[in-house]
């Protein structure tokens, strides 16, 4: 019995530091260009989706920072149309796939696509805090934030225009 308690303290503690090493993983590890990147060469609409979800993320931040600090309106609307397009994406994906979309299943997309779009929102925010503390602004002096703007820009236009 001791041996057994031992062994379920070991395995206990050694699951909760791997879950913290994984809690730990930058959300914003890379850029939005490698996940359309990875679109590119496999021709699978689920990245895709994760970029126009993560896009919608961060231009609905970039937008409040700006109607908040400027008074300005950008990307009205912007954000909502690429939540539309991970939408369809994922439920089109799904259906050729086979699965069945019932309610129950559309709901859950629906969780899960707002736990996505919470999370990318987070970081972002987080990410830009931080360098409004550090740099004395939010995403100018930092490349990923600024080049993520670039692409989601361009994925939004080439999106509206197809």
């Amino acid at each position: 019995m001791k041996l057994l308690s031992t062994l379920m303290l070991v395995f206990t503690l050694q699951a909760y530091a791997e879950l913290t090493k994984a809690s730990e993983l930058p959300l914003l590890n890379k850029p939005v260009t490698h996940v359309l990147s990875k679109f590119e060469s496999t021709k699978d609409g689920l990245y895709l989706a994760l970029a126009s979800n993560r896009c919608s993320a961060l231009l609905a931040v970039v937008q409040g920072v700006l109607k908040r600090d400027a008074n300005r309106d950008v990307y009205v609307g912007v954000p909502d149309q690429l939540s539309d397009v991970a939408w369809q994406i994922t439920l089109k994906k799904l259906k050729d796939r086979g699965v069945e979309v019932n309610d129950a299943r559309l709901d859950k997309i629906g969780d899960e696509l707002n736990e996505d779009f919470t999370s990318f929102v987070k970081a972002y925010s987080g990410r830009m805090t931080a360098n409004r503390k550090a740099h004395g602004d939010m995403w100018s002096s930092d490349p990923l934030i600024s080049n993520d703007i670039e692409a989601c820009q361009e994925v939004a236009a080439a999106l509206a225009n197809s």
